[in-house]
């Protein structure tokens, strides 16, 4: 899209009358809503009497061909997902230059209508994100981005939300074209601001978790993150779901949408209270009210959970006395029958009984008044002791706040604000983060040339008088993924210049460990550094044909390592904010040494005769790939044959990550696919189903690397440029120079065939008897390094291993990956590698030898049937059957072995 959703766009929205004559099929009822994205309409759908919301586009959008491609690609997206947290898609299309899209009619106001200002009680709020995470999940497992959630595009349908508005979506996993950046601020995630080609699912995860926020709190975040519960009562691990939900490091949010709402609704479960879906103001503060189950004022206000014991009921306990709890005493009851004195003192005898049951009654009255005074004041002076407690602790917290307040005032005594929020309770220390988080975090700023040296993780070191910053990072990768994590912050791997940086390069990297550095197979025998000084050779890199990267170990050794391997790696910055490891850098290096007599190529450049090959990563179109490409003074490789196809395919099954493409030099005019070096289209190796409608070639990171056509518009990872330069051992048009005179005899094409190819051979036994000599060479030196224990131990063996080769014109084939110890292994497979290797050079050889000599002999045939020399043409006519066979019959024919 070429529309930033931002713009200012004057949009006018049609009447209901001017939508519904341009969409007969659909009642206009009426308007709901309008945005700088379109206006929304209430209509029924009168074949099926259904009731749909109908949005419609701005004319602006219509009229740009892209953003119409765009919008059919998202509508299409949209009519898949099918989810009761998603606003349906039923159709959509473009009439008169008005695009539209027709959805499903949610009654019912939006979240952000609802909530807007309040805080809802957080069983609602909780139930409410886990539903959206739940579509969420559904609209990214679908390969379908929001980027632009927010409560406006959340509709409530009877408490379930549903998230509209798709209008921004896109495919997950493609990049933001032209730099458009999409969403709401305050909604949006850093990394679409930053890094809009990064953006994936967890952009909405982001927006997901500011929401949280708002429903619970009632407002946004802002400034450093305030914890939640500290200001609303609520459950302590939302905190932590927000925290990483909304982490500016993209890569320690949740990973997926279902990953939150699954931790959303454990925590719902273990609540109590089941959503009420009620909203209220949000708290000043927490509060508690608890009854205490005691008589007295103070015992209410306190909130203290004090419970007294049961007393036991006697009869005297009923017997009220004087003052007692304010009522009068209780007159005993006169007993019915009384025993007369037969002295005639029952009278007097019958008062003392009352008198004593009296004093009785009062003191055990007295006695239970007492003890009943005794258990009131005890309870009393507990609570006493528990308020004054809790006054303490108040006032504690008071001035914990008060001291806050006052610190906020300072730090924000030019801000104009007069009631700041209260502050929160200080936050425990957060983990520390990894290197690799660190970096991560700093990635945007170090690509920028900034070098921030106090927030550089602790373990970076300085060389050159400190004029480069180097880290080790023990995270395995193989040699091409280390050097892409390096550029994309702002490095290149290490270069190391002398002994003296092998050394304390060395010294940071573990014991028994090998780390990758910047050096690289650059063309035949030579090496480069990533950031194109040129030091390898004069630190003992021996030369080879094949593809290898450089690590350094524990020990300070060079070590030779296949692409594959994985191994951890030392990255460099300078700290003057230069990048010359960037792979503009190092391509732009290459082409000021074209006219060199041994150009410096990028590492991982790959040689095939006098032709040589780089794959480098840089997303792009095929206009950019071939523009970076002529920039290098290069061209996208163009295959000259099938055999250097193959030699590129086996290439490319080494480098190039499974999945991946990268563009090579193909393109189709009319009908036809041409090179664009000009050169003849002689064959081809498309993928099935292939080609199709696209308008360009790339190549496959597959074994067989099958072609397929892309259009233009097509963003591709990698490259595959290609330098030719010819300056092979021999020149096979030299055949052309006994060709001139057309009537030439055979026996002189043959004889300087013959004379070409034994030079080849003699080449070939040459390189073998080397490649056997360094091998006995590496034996001997590993065996002279060994402990005396060791050498008792292992000597025996290398000794036989020796006898099965030395002397031999060949390492026999069972010596590969042969040998005592990982490191003889290692020499062994290395040697019959090579041995490999030397053979395919010398058949490529020949196969161009073998080519040149037929057609040379085809225009001698072709002179001699004009002359009318039937006999001598049919002669030439069995030697050119001869050497079409094949390669190996060739070199039968010409009596070599």
């Amino acid at each position: 899209m070429t529309h930033n959703p931002h713009d200012q766009i004057h949009f006018e929205a049609p009447s209901l009358e001017e939508v519904e004559s341009l969409l007969p099929k659909y009642h206009f009822e009426s308007f709901i809503a309008k945005g700088g994205m379109g206006a929304v309409y209430k209509a029924t759908q009168i074949s099926l009497d259904r009731p749909v919301a109908i949005k419609v586009l701005p004319k602006e959008f219509g009229a740009d061909a892209s953003f119409r491609e765009s919008f059919e690609t998202e509508a299409k997206m949209m009519a898949r997902l099918n989810h009761p947290n998603l606003i349906a898609v039923y159709d959509f299309g473009e009439i008169e230059g008005l695009l539209y899209i027709v959805m499903e009619l949610v009654p019912g106001k939006s979240l952000y209508e609802k909530a807007y200002g309040k805080a809802i009680k957080q069983e609602t709020a909780i139930d409410i994100i886990r539903q959206i995470c739940e579509g969420l999940d559904h609209a990214h497992e679908s390969g379908v981005l929001h980027r632009d959630i927010k409560p406006a595009n959340i509709l409530l349908k009877k408490k379930i939300p549903k998230i509209g508005d798709f209008g921004l979506a896109r495919a997950v996993g493609n990049s933001e074209s032209g730099g458009v950046i999409y969403g709401t601020p305050g909604y949006t995630a850093p990394e679409v601001l930053n890094s809009p080609d990064n953006v994936d699912q967890r952009a909405d995860i982001y927006s997901v978790g500011i929401m949280l926020y708002e429903l619970l709190t009632g407002a946004k975040p802002e400034g450093p993150y305030q914890a939640v519960h500290t200001h609303v009562d609520c459950d302590q691990r939302l905190d932590k779901v927000i925290r990483k939900a909304i982490n500016p490091n993209m890569r320690l949010r949740f990973s997926t949408a279902k990953e939150m709402g699954d931790e959303l609704a454990e925590i719902l479960r273990t609540l109590s209270a089941s959503p009420t879906g009620g909203l209220r103001a949000a708290p000043a503060a927490k509060k508690s009210s608890v009854n205490l189950g005691v008589p007295g004022t103070a015992a209410r206000q306190t909130g203290a959970k004090l419970k007294p014991a049961a007393q036991p009921v006697t009869p005297a306990a009923k017997l009220a006395t004087p003052g007692a709890a304010g009522a009068a005493p209780a007159r005993p009851a006169t007993p019915s029958t009384a025993k007369v004195d037969v002295t005639g003192n029952s009278t007097v005898t019958r008062n003392i009984v009352i008198i004593i049951i009296l004093l009785v009654a009062i003191y055990v009255a007295q006695d239970q008044l007492s003890k009943r005074k005794e258990r009131v004041a005890q309870q009393q002076e507990q609570i006493d002791r528990e308020e004054a407690q809790r006054k303490k602790e108040r006032e504690d917290i008071i001035a914990a706040q008060k001291a806050q307040y006052q610190n906020g005032n300072r730090q924000n005594a030019n801000s104009g604000s007069t009631s700041p929020k209260p502050k929160p309770k200080p936050e425990p220390a957060p983990k520390p983060l990894t290197k690799l988080e660190a970096l991560e975090s700093l990635k945007d700023v170090l690509a920028s040339g900034r070098r921030p040296l106090s927030e550089m993780p602790k373990e970076t070191f300085y060389l050159s008088s400190k004029s480069r910053m180097l880290l080790y990072v023990q995270t395995p990768m193989t040699w091409q993924q280390a050097d892409q994590w390096c550029r994309a912050h702002g490095a290149y791997l290490a270069t190391v210049r002398d002994s003296a940086d092998a050394a304390s390069i060395a010294d940071k990297i573990p014991a028994a460990t090998t780390a990758w550095v910047g050096a690289g197979k650059a063309g035949r025998n030579l090496w480069a550094w990533s950031d194109g000084t040129v030091y390898a050779n004069d630190l003992g890199l021996r030369k080879t044909s094949k593809l290898f990267y450089v690590g350094l170990s524990s020990d300070a050794i060079f070590e030779l390592l296949n692409s594959k391997d994985k191994q951890p790696f030392v990255m460099e910055w300078r700290v003057d904010g230069s990048q010359p490891g960037g792979i503009r850098e190092r391509l732009q290096f290459t082409r000021q040494t074209l006219n060199q007599i041994d150009p410096i190529y990028p590492p991982g450049t790959y040689s095939i005769g006098s032709r040589n090959f780089c794959l480098v990563y840089e997303p792009s179109t095929f206009a950019q790939a071939r523009s970076l490409a002529k920039d290098a003074g290069g061209e996208l490789f163009v295959p000259t044959d099938q055999t250097e196809l193959e030699a590129v395919k086996e290439f490319l099954a080494e480098t190039l990550p499974a999945g991946e493409m990268a563009w090579i030099g193909g393109q189709r005019s009319g009908d036809k696919w041409t090179w664009i070096t000009g050169e003849p289209w002689s064959f081809a190796n498309w993928d099935q189903n292939y080609p199709g409608d696209g308008k360009l070639v790339a190549a496959l990171g597959a074994e067989s690397s099958p072609w397929r056509d892309l259009t233009s518009s097509d963003r591709v990872s990698y490259i595959l440029i290609e330098w030719s330069k010819d300056k092979a051992k021999f020149t096979p048009e030299q055949l052309s120079e006994d060709a001139a005179n057309v009537n030439a005899s055979f026996a002189s094409l043959r004889t300087k065939a013959e004379q070409l190819l034994a030079k080849e051979n003699t080449a070939r036994e040459e390189q073998h008897a080397e490649n056997i000599k360094r091998l006995e060479w590496d034996i001997d030196t590993y065996f002279n390094g060994l402990t005396k224990g060791d050498k008792e131990i292992q000597g025996k063996l290398l000794e036989a291993l020796k006898t099965s080769f030395v002397g031999k014109e060949r390492l026999p084939d069972e010596i590969e990956n042969k040998g005592p110890s990982q490191k003889v292994r290692g020499f062994t497979s290395y040697g019959y590698d090579k041995q490999q290797r030397i053979e395919k050079e010398f058949l490529t050889d020949v196969d161009k030898i073998r080519l040149a000599y037929i057609r040379q002999l085809k225009k001698v045939r072709d002179d001699l049937v004009s002359k009318g020399q039937i006999t001598a043409s049919r002669a030439v006519e069995d030697e050119i059957s001869a050497a079409q066979k094949s390669t190996k019959s060739f070199l039968e024919l010409m009596g070599v072995e």
